[in-house]
């Protein structure tokens, strides 16, 4: 009784009100405003959508300033392997297929590069590698190469027909 003491009950018809913003109705960017505001830690970044820019890639932006934030958002698999949570170092790193294709290149270039879990396990490694320059150079072309075409076989499985993509070249 003592924590209902003061509740009082009304003959009005149920509403759901929305009190983040002043109308009191859902609005997803008063919900962005909210949690740059209240909940995260402050950055010079914004999670702004714009509407210039298409959906998937405000949707990329918005993640990954979450991400940079503190504010991982598990929702979506993988799309590649649909085995666990996609984010960064799992998509380009420990992904079953990223780990295959990285081992193959790791076996075609043959200069000691070790299996790498994450974007900062290949940085240490790469900024601590001594080789001439042109070496470097070649081996972070190849690098950023294999980052690319692994981005763009996820948006190909994710947007598009898997089973053109097989047939595709």
């Amino acid at each position: 009784m003592e924590n209902v003491g003061d509740v009082r009950v009304s003959d009005t018809e149920d509403s759901w009100s929305w009190n983040i913003d002043h109308s009191g109705i859902f609005v997803v960017n008063s919900t962005r405003r909210h949690i740059d505001k209240s909940i995260l830690p402050s950055s010079n970044r914004c999670t702004t959508w714009m509407k210039y820019v298409p959906s998937k890639i405000n949707i990329l932006l918005w993640r990954l300033n979450l991400a940079v934030k503190g504010l991982e958002v598990p929702s979506l698999s993988c799309p590649v392997c649909n085995s666990k949570v996609e984010n960064r170092d799992h998509l380009f790193f420990k992904c079953n297929t990223a780990a295959s294709i990285w081992l193959l290149i790791r076996v075609w270039v043959n200069n000691g590069m070790v299996h790498f879990n994450s974007l900062s396990d290949w940085q240490v490694w790469f900024n601590n590698w001594k080789a001439p320059n042109h070496n470097k150079d070649k081996l972070y072309a190849i690098f950023a190469a294999t980052i690319w075409l692994l981005w763009r076989y996820r948006n190909n499985v994710l947007f598009n027909d898997p089973i053109k993509i097989m047939f595709s070249g």
